[in-house]
């Protein structure tokens, strides 16, 4: 009989899903790379106006591949307890751990009347225990996360003609809400 209490309780493995960022087309960053690269090799930043458009060009290059790339390397954990956003280059907040209890909002945004799913948008909006600052997190859609998402954070329907089918999106441009009261704020 000793012996059967000093035997550990079976332990049950959570269910932890993972999703990660969808590649982004890198040709403008790239453009406007070369494009200032090339100014300044090729000698024609003697006028300061040349030279300040060239190095205009370089740095909003050099924004959009590390947005870009901030976003083709995020992942978005599912856990029993939170949603975990990690992006290891975005330096001031590498990794966000978001429980289902302060998720608030979740919003699918349609912005062409031809839709398909890779045109859709992803907005979640979480605020801490005890904090009034709201953040957002955008992503591009992924129908199996957010159903994740809006089912384990008790999100409701702001409007009855939201989709129950997140990946069959309606033809027609339109932004769908679900949040913890299930009514929009009327201002």
């Amino acid at each position: 009989m000793a012996e059967l209490a000093n035997v550990a309780p079976a332990q049950t493995e959570s269910e932890v899903i993972v999703f990660h960022g969808k590649p982004r087309n890198m040709a403008v960053g790239v453009a406007f790379v070369l494009a200032g690269a090339r100014a300044f090799f090729m000698g024609m930043t003697g006028v300061f106006f040349s030279g300040a458009k060239a190095g205009g060009s370089l740095f909003w290059g050099l924004l959009f591949l590390f947005s870009d790339v901030i976003e083709a390397t995020n992942t978005y954990t599912v856990t029993d307890q939170a949603l975990v956003i990690r992006s290891p280059w975005r330096f001031w907040t590498p990794i966000k751990e978001w429980d289902w209890e302060h998720i608030l909002r979740a919003d699918v945004i349609v912005r062409r009347a031809d839709a398909k799913i890779d045109d859709a948008q992803l907005q979640f909006y979480f605020t801490a225990a005890g904090d009034t600052a709201l953040e957002r997190e955008d992503l591009a859609h992924s129908p199996h996360l957010a159903q994740l998402v809006i089912d384990r954070a008790k999100l409701k329907p702001t409007n009855r003609d939201n989709p129950t089918n997140l990946e069959e999106l309606p033809q027609q441009k339109t932004t769908y809400v679900w949040n913890k009261s299930g009514r929009l704020a009327q201002g």
